[in-house]
């Protein structure tokens, strides 16, 4: 299971402070290295 890093409120709506920084977030966390066609 994921270690779970408890955030202030602040911090988080600095760290996440749009959209795209969240989609980006999200992204590193799904694709680590990078998205990689499974069928490729």
């Amino acid at each position: 299971m994921a270690k779970q890093n408890s955030l202030s409120l602040a911090t988080l709506q600095k760290k996440f402070s749009t959209e795209e920084k969240c989609r980006q977030h999200l992204f590193k966390l799904r694709f680590p290295d990078g998205f990689i066609c499974p069928k490729c």
